[in-house]
């Protein structure tokens, strides 16, 4: 195939090229909700995954990892400890 005929493939959507710039936001503990060790520095963020990577940016920048876990990383541990019982 000669590179006169490859075509390009791009995704298009409703509003691309216009994305809103995300302000900071702020997380407040909600303590009804919290559960295990109140001294741990474990997070359980439930909401929009770009909104709480940047509320944590500006907290944790340069000093922690942060792992995301979605739904579908979580079911793929559970099947793989399934898999081994």
């Amino acid at each position: 195939m000669s590179k006169q005929n490859l075509q390009k493939l791009e995704l298009t959507w409703i509003g691309k090229g216009n994305e809103p710039k995300l302000e900071p936001r702020i997380l407040i503990e909600d303590p009804t909700k919290s559960f295990g060790d109140p001294k741990s520095e474990n997070m359980l963020i439930h909401g929009d995954n770009l909104l709480a990577l940047k509320a944590l940016e500006q907290q944790f920048a340069g000093q922690k990892n942060v792992s995301l876990l979605t739904l579908l990383t979580i079911l793929e541990m559970l099947l793989s400890i399934m898999m081994m019982e």
